[in-house]
Order: C-alpha cells, then sequence, then structure tokens
C-alpha cells in the first residue's frame, strides 16, 4: 500500500478520473473553493474521503424537491456559475 492510498488523497488526476471531468475544469472548481482541497505547493490534493462526500451530496441536492426524485440536469456551464466559478475560471490563486 502507497502512502497516498494509506493518507486517502488524490491529486488533480486522479480525482478528475473519480469525478469524470477534466483537470482544467476539476481545478477551477477547487480554486473556487466549490470542493474540498488542498494545494500544496504548486499540485492541489484532494481528500478522497471530503470528494467523495461531495459528489453524493451533490447528488442528493439535485433530487431534493423533484417529483419522483428525478434528476435535475443542468450542464457544466450552469453548475460553474452557480458555483461562482465561471466568473474566476481565468484567474490563477
Amino acid at each position: 500500500m502507497s502512502i497516498k492510498e494509506e493518507c486517502g488523497t488524490l491529486d488533480l488526476a486522479e480525482a478528475a478520473q473519480l469525478c469524470r471531468c477534466s483537470k482544467e475544469r476539476l481545478g477551477a472548481l477547487a480554486r473556487s473553493g466549490a470542493l474540498p482541497a488542498t494545494k500544496i505547493g504548486r499540485r492541489w490534493i484532494f481528500p478522497t474521503r471530503l470528494l467523495q462526500a461531495w459528489i453524493e451530496e451533490r447528488s442528493r441536492a439535485n433530487v431534493i424537491g423533484k417529483p419522483c426524485g428525478g434528476v435535475r440536469r443542468i450542464t457544466v456551464a450552469q453548475a460553474l456559475t452557480l458555483n461562482g466559478v465561471a466568473r474566476g475560471a481565468g484567474r490563477n490563486n
């Protein structure tokens, strides 16, 4: 077992794979503070447990108040605008 597995962390590429999105999109979400991550030096580190909980929380939020538990479908751009990421996505933090 590697140190990373023992600590339960993912790097940007691994976290993007888990979230099934691009590294650029996940980096923008991390910079905005929309998801649990920390920057150590120039690298983003994502606690696996917290990232999984964030995904589950967003999944639950999409069905609250929907008839028959229907999933609310929005585009990535809409989601980022709602989280305030689109406005600051071009900045390097």
